[in-house]
């Protein structure tokens, strides 16, 4: 009898472990930036910057760390800010990477630094090395914020070299890593009246911010299909293996069209059940059951 409730005990135990697991399985977000990121303006200012605005939209599902650091320059953000090391702990699903504003300044662009030169080497290696910490993660870079000359800002931030500079430069490496843009430049460009200084963003720009971050990742395919499965055995043909994001995955429109069911299944062969295709293509799955951050859809 004593050893028939000790192992009822056990079991209640292990249901309520795996309840809390699921529960706990929420999306991690890392915001890693500059001052706008950070919520620092002119005089030492705090504002409530675009990650916590972010993370309300997102909902109690997603954790959202911010990770900005005021000031900070592309090729010494690992060394000089303490937030590298908490990124590496927080161990992220998504990263966001809006970094290069600080890189335009005339001692950084042609000075010392010469990021006109060295631009593209410095953000390679930065995100070399970030995939090296959180090699799981799907990072995104971001197009800076745009500094607005109608200010003559005081902090030497060159709007031209921003955008001529700056972001093609971003742009080629996105392009070379296979690492998909976030713009939140040009949605911006007419807008002076949600910068405080030129550089900075009133709480109108951070809200702004916060919201193209959040339609980019709801409405676009922020996944990729890595291959057909249809030649392994035990899925058969019509089996794509795909790479999810947080709690969704995005089937490319060419079959998206044809697909009127979808059965998920994680790398084992085990069923996670049926899923609808969005009318943009996304798939939403239950994060707590799958693993390695891929999962298996069979179209029907």
């Amino acid at each position: 009898m004593k050893r028939t409730v000790r192992m009822v005990a056990v079991l209640v135990a292990a249901a309520i472990f795996l309840m809390n697991s699921h529960a706990s399985a929420v999306t991690k977000w890392a915001c890693i930036g500059n001052s706008l990121t950070d919520g620092w303006t002119a005089g030492n200012v705090m504002v409530e910057a675009y990650p916590e605005k972010l993370a309300r939209l997102l909902g109690s599902n997603y954790t959202v760390q911010n990770d900005g650091k005021a000031g900070i320059l592309v090729e010494n953000y690992i060394e000089n800010s303490t937030h590298w090391a908490d990124v590496q702990s927080f161990q992220p699903d998504i990263i966001t990477v809006k970094l290069g504003t600080n890189n335009s300044k005339p001692e950084q662009w042609t000075g010392g630094g010469n990021s006109s030169v060295n631009f593209i080497s410095y953000l390679t290696s930065f995100v070399e090395s970030l995939k090296g910490i959180c090699p799981n993660a799907k990072i995104f870079l971001c197009l800076p914020f745009p500094c607005f000359k109608s200010f003559n800002n005081p902090y030497g931030i060159d709007s031209v070299v921003i955008q001529t500079g700056i972001i093609p430069k971003i742009k080629t490496v996105a392009t070379a890593k296979n690492l998909p843009i976030i713009d939140l430049n040009t949605p911006i460009l007419g807008h002076p009246e949600l910068s405080l200084d030129g550089v900075h963003a009133t709480q109108a720009g951070q809200d702004t911010l916060a919201h193209l971050l959040y339609r980019a990742y709801m409405a676009t395919g922020v996944t990729n299909m890595v291959q057909s499965h249809s030649t392994i055995a035990g899925f058969g043909a019509h089996s794509y293996l795909f790479t999810v994001v947080g709690d969704r995955f995005s089937v490319p429109s060419n079959l998206a069209a044809q697909v009127k069911s979808i059965e998920l299944y994680n790398v084992k062969g085990m069923s996670l059940g049926s899923a609808a295709v969005q009318a943009n293509g996304l798939v939403l799955v239950d994060k707590a059951k799958i693993s390695r951050g891929v999962v298996v859809a069979k179209f029907r």
